[in-house]
């Protein structure tokens, strides 16, 4: 079991690694190309598409990981496809045509410079709805190198588009934007040829019933999803609203580069863990659902507290480093937010009773009460105290989500949670983010300045051996996981390039 899920995180991993990387790359671009408040606008903008995807597709999108299997198990294949195909696609006619005539009706109330944005963004709503829905398509049938292949061509394609409109051709903020149109627009029609391999789409395929049955399912996880949005993004426009468009920009900037980080981790045990616990489930029973859940959550113990430990306090130098001065109080937040990562992954392992047990209208609700919280406390607390208690709220709503999901999951699966190992990992992540902050701040000793990526690629080296080490001490780590991770660690360097297979 951990061998083919570590087989499964290696697979992916280059499909969250490369743009993850790239997006550091990138990050000491865009806060050269933008200012604060002109980046707020394209978050904005962004945003909005987000919304629209959580509220109207996001349940739908997720239905081929939870009904696929069972649909290809009884030879009904092209049933599901053609279902399918005809719900998205009535959803994405919808929601442009209502999204349309909203912009259209309140262009005058909306702030200029940001309307030809939200139009573009509707597009972007389109392309991000039907690519999401064949990927995970591909991703419920565990094709794993397929899907790696097209993330990376979608991520790439984001980020080079956007760039060449902006710098070549001299495009403002909305580059960005146009460059994410143009690349759904080239990798849909070769990801339906993909997804679509072996099934046969057509009107005698179509099923009003199942159709009925996917939106039984989807609906509520929309509903928990567009409140996830809210506990996600809807801080951004209550900072927009109450405060300005460049702390819209300090707060996005430092959520973007949690995104790059700790959500990585986090995205690669979502991706594996899904389709491993549907076929556990489906295939083994019980018994081993929960052994497989057990186990899944110790290794993102394991590697995610660590992870979000060491943003924490390397936050403002890596802030530095890769983004302008302009940006720099951006790193107040990086902390809180990297944490909120970590939670969202445990509210994800947490809650997988409820989606085995197709109680999708639980799971919204859990989402939805935290939502409100995040966004009470947003309400109460930034118009006076400014962005950072946005980054506050949003843990408190994420930790909140955690034991709501493990209560209302305890009806159909036993979350065996691993405190023993909870409690080791603690005490080796505190180890390491001292030894971490100690080093670090070495290198101003004498009034002298730190030497930049060296010195920070140093920190993090030992921080990586003081807390292995650590777990060894503290008898965490097991005889046959420490060959594992030899195995894992040459596996990392092939990939890389560094060793020969």
């Amino acid at each position: 079991m951990l061998k083919s899920f570590a087989k499964d995180i290696m697979t992916y991993m280059p499909s969250k690694l490369l743009p993850a990387l790239t997006g550091f790359i990138t990050l000491p671009i865009l806060t050269r190309l933008f200012m604060p408040d002109e980046y707020a606008r394209y978050v904005l903008a962004k945003g909005v598409s987000d919304f629209f995807f959580a509220m109207a597709a996001s349940g739908v999108a997720s239905v081929p990981i939870r009904f696929l299997p069972a649909y290809k198990a009884d030879g009904e294949r092209s049933v599901f496809i053609t279902t399918l195909g005809v719900t998205v696609l009535g959803v994405v006619a919808a929601v442009g045509m209502v999204g349309g005539v909203s912009l259209f009706l309140l262009r005058d109330i909306l702030p200029q410079d940001l309307v030809p944005l939200l139009a573009i963004s509707l597009g972007v709503f389109a392309g991000q709805t039907v690519f999401l829905v064949l990927l995970n398509i591909v991703q419920a049938e565990m094709r794993s190198k397929m899907y790696t292949l097209f993330e990376l061509l979608d991520r790439y394609g984001n980020l080079v588009f956007g760039l060449v409109l902006v710098i070549v051709f001299g495009f403002a903020i909305e580059g960005l934007l146009w460059g994410e149109l143009l690349a759904f627009a080239l990798l849909v029609p070769a990801l339906t040829i993909v997804a679509l391999r072996g099934a046969k789409p057509g009107a005698k395929h179509w099923q009003r019933q199942d159709a009925g049955r996917m939106w039984q399912y989807a609906w509520p996880l929309a509903i928990g999803n567009t409140a996830m949005w809210g506990l996600r993004l809807s801080d951004q426009y209550v900072i927009a609203f109450f405060r300005s468009d460049t702390e819209v920009g300090l707060y996005s900037m430092g959520y973007h580069l949690s995104a790059r980080s700790i959500d990585l981790l986090v995205t690669l045990f979502m991706l594996t863990m899904a389709p491993m616990v549907i076929n556990a489930w489906e295939n083994d029973g019980r018994a081993t659902t929960e052994d497989t859940i057990t186990m899944i959550t110790r290794l993102f113990l394991l590697l995610c507290l660590p992870a979000a430990v060491g943003l924490t306090v390397l936050a403002r130098p890596v802030m530095s480093l890769l983004t302008t001065s302009a940006y720099a109080d951006g790193a107040d937040i990086v902390g809180f937010i990297a944490f909120s990562s970590f939670a969202w992954g445990l509210a994800q392992i947490a809650g997988r009773g409820m989606l085995i047990g197709k109680n999708t209208g639980r799971i919204a609700a859990n989402q939805g009460i935290a939502a409100a919280i995040n966004f009470g406390l947003n309400l109460l607390l930034v118009p006076r105290f400014g962005f950072v208690m946005a980054g506050i709220s949003n843990l408190v709503g994420y930790t909140l989500l955690i034991g709501l999901q493990a209560y209302t999951s305890r009806l159909y699966l036993t979350w065996h949670f691993p405190a023993k190992t909870l409690g080791r990992v603690v005490i080796a992540a505190i180890l390491m983010g001292v030894g971490v902050t100690v080093f670090y701040r070495m290198g101003t000793f004498g009034g002298r300045e730190a030497p930049g990526f060296i010195w920070l690629f140093l920190s993090i080296g030992l921080g990586a051996i003081i807390y292995f080490a650590s777990l060894l001490l503290l008898q965490e780590i097991r005889k046959e996981e420490r060959a594992w991770a030899k195995r894992f660690v040459r596996q990392v360097a092939v990939h890389m390039g560094v060793v020969e297979p």
